[in-house]
């Protein structure tokens, strides 16, 4: 009697357990990540269309196409001690910070090496003075203005930063996002801002700090302020942000390491933000990466920006030659194959795009099976060809074959009406075939 229980004791327990993780597993994602992936999709991708023809410009149908990304649109922004490592996969730009007791000719070193590894610059102006003459900003992406005391000698380092880099973005710091007053200061550096930028300055956006360290705020309190910034709901001028998150140092563990790719997925989801910086504080070194390799921090940020957001696709052409691939914003690699060979193109998607890779003509080798009507195949990658008779190879007349072409998987087929005299059959390129 007591095992019976037992055994219905257990059962029933396990009844429960099966109930409990099918109804945890079914438990929707938040709002905001949901919100997140759907704007990931329409804002940070766009579609990639790819078009192999052969040299008549005759679509070329089976042909396999490979997409991989090589740089990205959005910055993803290394911490500044990490400037002197050279190009990374984890990072398109550096952040460069600028402050009182650094000298002039260390930063502008830093620009220099940066432009020699091929990286964009992002860089936080704390320091005064003036930027005149510092032709190794020319390619600044982005500038952090100074927040001044002195209105007139902040309008004087806000008019020589534009000078200095003209086509660079502006961004006008928030500050420490954490906190009650996380709103206010929104508010505050919002409406200096635009104040600033009906002064002929042009600011472009605000910059966010953001701390990924437990009761730092939330997903929802993180998307709720960007989206203050930015305005929207488009009731006045929209603002872009980048956001700074900063980590307590390299020796974090992971629930930091969730909490940063939370941070990740809010702001890269959210279509006002153009770059997100790492930081983690003067004289903490880079808190993605140490001498053991990626921390795990350096782990959540890889598997996002390095896998997750990065394209790597496939597909095969259709029948007019045309394959279509969802692709992350920025620069990437085409490789098609065919006929053996492997053809390389460059393409760069900001918006919706087309790559053209042309390849050499098929020409294909024609099968044929007598019988009352003889059937002719060639390779389905051989499109464009017509199938001819004649009866004097040499001196024609050549016709084409009354019946049709129909493309299988793997090949092209068509039956053709045996005569009595000899014929002589070929495959020209030229006109048109039923789809």
């Amino acid at each position: 009697m007591n095992q019976t229980m037992k055994t219905q004791r257990i059962a029933a327990w396990i009844g429960f357990l099966a109930i409990t993780h099918a109804s945890v597993a079914a438990e929707p994602e938040p709002a905001w990540r949901q919100r997140a992936a759907a704007t990931v999709e329409s804002h940070r991708k766009a579609t990639l269309a790819v078009e192999v023809v052969d040299e008549h410009g005759v679509g070329v149908p089976g042909a396999r196409v490979a997409v991989r990304q090589l740089t990205h649109d959005f910055q993803w922004c290394a911490p500044a001690p990490a400037a002197g490592t050279g190009r990374s996969p984890l990072f398109n730009t550096v952040r460069m910070v600028r402050r009182p007791n650094e000298g002039m000719a260390a930063f502008e070193d830093a620009f220099r090496k940066a432009s020699r590894d091929g990286l964009r610059v992002h860089a936080a102006w704390h320091g005064g003075g003036s930027t005149d003459g510092a032709t190794a900003w020319t390619d600044v992406a982005a500038w952090d203005l100074p927040r001044s005391t002195s209105a007139a000698g902040r309008d004087a380092v806000v008019r020589s930063l534009r000078h200095a880099s003209p086509f660079a973005r502006l961004f006008w710091p928030c500050g420490d996002m954490g906190g009650p007053d996380g709103r206010t200061r929104v508010a505050a550096a919002r409406g200096e801002a635009l104040q600033l930028a009906q002064q002929g300055f042009g600011v472009d956006g605000l910059v966010a700090e953001f701390r990924t360290a437990p009761m730092a705020g939330d997903p929802e309190d993180w998307l709720a302020l960007l989206d203050e910034g930015a305005d929207a709901q488009g009731k006045a001028a929209q603002l872009t942000w980048h956001v700074v998150a900063r980590l307590q140092g390299a020796d974090h563990g992971a629930a930091e390491a969730s909490r940063l790719s939370d941070l990740l997925w809010v702001a890269f989801g959210h279509p006002a933000v153009t770059g997100i910086s790492v930081h983690a504080g003067d004289g903490a070194g880079n808190p993605l990466l140490d001498s053991g390799g990626l921390t795990a921090a350096g782990v959540a940020w890889s598997n996002l920006v390095c896998k997750e957001w990065s394209t790597r696709a496939g597909a095969r052409t259709s029948i007019s030659g045309r394959a279509e691939l969802r692709v992350f914003r920025g620069e990437h690699e085409v490789l098609v194959e065919h006929g053996g060979q492997r053809f390389n193109e460059r393409a760069v998607v900001s918006a919706d795009a087309v790559a053209r890779v042309v390849v050499p003509v098929t020409r294909p080798m024609l099968a044929a099976e007598p019988g009352a009507l003889v059937k002719f195949t060639w390779p389905a990658q051989a499109s464009g060809f017509v199938l001819e008779w004649s009866e004097d190879p040499t001196a024609g007349p050549w016709t084409r074959c009354e019946t049709f072409a129909v493309r299988g998987r793997d090949a092209w087929r068509q039956e053709a009406g045996a005569a009595s005299a000899a014929r002589f059959y070929r495959l020209r390129r030229g006109g048109s075939e039923p789809e």
